[in-house]
């Protein structure tokens, strides 16, 4: 039997396990799937108009650390980053003063664009729900 290990148990990795455990089952092909994540539960944050957890502010902490030294690559199964939490993250590192970049094919790495919802005036900035934008609708 494969055996596949996900590290990170967000959408990303939840997604990957489902895909994997569905492609299994299509095959007919035996597969141990193990998710390893620092929690046994997946947040799901759908109030955007509230500053963000201390949790998300220590992990954007620890992203922002990491990118001192090398490069960092922030992955999801969703191909548009405005449909998903990259477009959160990624407005918070632009925020905090890194370059941040969208790789949607081996030769296109465009800047990020703040989603028009972000009311980065505030401190810590918040996303006004009324506007509309790709993570409202």
């Amino acid at each position: 039997m494969q055996q596949l290990v996900i590290l990170g148990g967000g959408f990303a990795g939840l997604w990957a396990a489902l895909v994997a455990a569905r492609e299994a089952l299509v095959a007919d092909r035996p597969l141990a799937i193990t998710l390893v994540a620092p929690d046994d539960a997946l947040t799901v944050r759908p109030r955007l108009y509230e500053p963000f957890s201390p949790a998300f502010r220590a992990a954007l902490r620890d992203v922002l650390e990491l990118a001192t030294t090398r490069r960092v690559a922030l992955m999801c199964a969703e191909a548009d980053f405005r449909h998903c939490h990259r477009q959160l993250i990624a407005d918070s590192l632009v925020l905090a003063g890194a370059e941040v970049r969208h790789i949607s094919a081996p030769d296109n790495a465009a800047p990020h664009e703040f989603h028009p919802a972000l009311c980065a005036a505030r401190n810590p900035p918040v996303y006004n729900a009324g506007l509309s934008g790709d993570l409202f609708d």
